[in-house]
């Protein structure tokens, strides 16, 4: 019995010298794990780390590129805008010059119908300052206030009056002397329609000029009932 016993006592020795051997070599092996583990972690961080900093490099990049856009595309903006109103003003200032060869005549008609087109170039003139108008509309006004003071001129050499010789009226015109007490009852209808047609608000685009235009169309309404009813009255 005593030796059973000890037998079996040595051989529970050896099983719990094996066990705590076991454990050792497991603790050895979690302590390298966890190592591992943290290098791991730090590697991920340090990733991270250098992640964050090459997106802000990239964002700082982008931002300073798009600012560079911006800023390069405000300049060539504003250098068509001065381009743009270079050119407007010098189309607008020769068709004033031409206009202004249209006040030296003898036929009134004609005087009267460039001082409408004069009137149309100064609103024309106002809508590029203010800028709120496109090139393509502006160019169209002015091309049409062209061909009208082109007839006009044409009309001018018809009727053999081209050299502006002529005595003229150099008293200050009145705001509508279309309709006044020397106007010809035979072309009072034709300045009507006329008048009405250059001055009519659905020919402008801005509010400005359409408030502007509204008052010149109503002034020679109001003009043209007025010598109606003094023709009528007279009969």
């Amino acid at each position: 019995m005593m030796i059973a016993k000890y037998v079996l006592m040595e051989g529970y020795l050896q099983s719990m010298k094996e066990l705590i051997n076991e454990n050792e070599a497991f603790a050895v092996t979690i302590q390298r794990i966890e190592g591992t583990m943290l290098e791991i972690r730090e590697d991920r961080d340090r990733a991270s780390e250098h992640e964050a900093v090459l997106k802000n490099k990239l964002k700082s990049f982008e931002s300073s590129e798009t600012e560079a856009q911006l800023r390069s595309l405000r300049k060539k903006i504003r250098a068509d805008d001065e381009n743009k109103n270079t050119c407007l003003t010098f189309l607008v200032h020769e068709l004033k010059n031409r206009l202004q060869e249209l006040d030296n005549v003898n036929d009134q008609d004609i005087v009267r119908a460039a001082a409408v087109l004069k009137k149309e170039t100064q609103m024309v003139e106002d809508e590029i300052k203010k800028g709120t108008v496109s090139l393509y509309e502006l160019v169209l006004k002015i091309n049409e206030v062209r061909e009208y003071a082109h007839d006009l001129a044409i009309i001018r050499l018809q009727s053999g009056d081209g050299q502006g010789e002529h005595l003229r009226d150099h008293r200050q015109p009145r705001d509508f002397p279309w309709f006044g007490p020397d106007a010809d009852p035979s072309k009072i209808d034709s300045i009507y329609k006329f008048l009405k047609v250059a001055f009519h608000p659905d020919r402008f685009s801005s509010e400005g000029l359409k408030k502007e235009a509204t008052t010149y169309f109503q002034e020679t309404v109001r003009a043209y009932n007025s010598l109606k009813e003094r023709l009528r009255s007279t009969h």
